[in-house]
């Protein structure tokens, strides 16, 4: 084999080995997006949830006439 030949095995080579990294950083880019679309999604579904907890318990609330709810922290109040 002549020494061109050899040159151009080789650079067929490299190209092979860059082209099968470049396909699997890819594939790999592919799969962290899909997995932060999903992670995104659920985010928004738990709002969601949230919120329709939220006004369900406001709802409610309003109906037995509740105007004002004070919230005191369990640290401050004395059990004497």
């Amino acid at each position: 084999m002549s020494k061109d030949g050899i040159v151009m095995m080789v650079l067929l080579f490299i190209v092979m080995v860059i082209s099968a990294i470049v396909v699997t950083i890819q594939d790999e880019t592919i799969e962290v997006y899909e997995k932060h679309n999903e992670m995104q999604q659920r985010a928004i579904d738990n709002c969601r949830e949230n919120k329709i907890f939220s006004d369900s318990i406001i709802n409610i609330l309003e109906k037995i006439k509740v105007t004002k709810i004070t919230i005191i922290e369990k640290d401050t109040v004395s059990n004497e």
